[in-house]
């Protein structure tokens, strides 16, 4: 993607063309030290463990089954910001019309400075459940450019 972005601005062709505008693509919540959001947005690297970006919600420990409302949020805010969140258990639900879920993970369709969605806990107990939060906080030219990707991950007991 990084190679077909500069050969595209090269060529002057605009970046908006490199828009997603139902979100980002699934699987880029940095799970693992997997991908991304600067597998597009690659200008800087992301800030690990960001204190810009929180899950406002998450328990410290989960009960199976238990359903809970999570609100991810942006502290410090860019023009535009978009999010992919994603669990190692459970399943979320759509509450909010700017926020669109896959079973184990969420992401933004919508720019904001906070998203809901409803994670609900495995049916059983099976040990910790981690969650991975990427966040573009942009600078809103709909550019791959100038973008600062943030990433936290959290831990909760079963």
């Amino acid at each position: 993607m990084r190679t077909l972005a500069a050969m595209l601005m090269a060529a002057g062709l605009p970046a908006v063309s490199l828009a997603y505008p139902d979100g980002p693509p699934w699987g880029h919540a940095g799970v693992d030290g997997g991908e991304d959001c600067t597998a597009c947005h690659f200008q800087h690297d992301a800030v690990a463990q960001s204190q810009s970006i929180v899950i406002e919600g998450l328990p410290g420990r989960y009960e199976a089954g238990q359903t809970y409302p999570l609100t991810v949020r942006v502290v410090d805010s860019g023009e535009t910001n978009g999010f992919e969140l994603a669990a190692t258990a459970g399943r979320f639900e759509r509450i909010d019309p700017a926020a669109a879920v896959n079973g184990g993970a969420a992401h933004s369709v919508e720019t904001g400075a906070s998203w809901q969605v409803v994670w609900i806990a495995p049916q059983e107990i099976g040990g910790p459940v981690r969650f991975w939060l990427a966040v573009n906080i942009a600078n809103g030219d709909e550019s791959e450019f100038g973008d600062r990707i943030h990433l936290k991950n959290w831990e909760i007991a079963g």
